[in-house]
């Protein structure tokens, strides 16, 4: 399962999944959840 937060840029998610799958792993998963709410100023 891959963890990460909305400051990871979806290029970089996308090679880490390429590298996985050359390294055999089949499956790969993501984890969501709710978008962090918006800081007020």
């Amino acid at each position: 399962m891959i963890n990460a937060d909305q400051n990871n840029q979806y290029g970089a998610i996308m090679t880490l999944m390429a590298t996985l799958q050359q390294a055999g792993i089949e499956k790969v998963g993501l984890l969501t959840g709710a978008p962090l709410p918006t800081p007020s100023l």
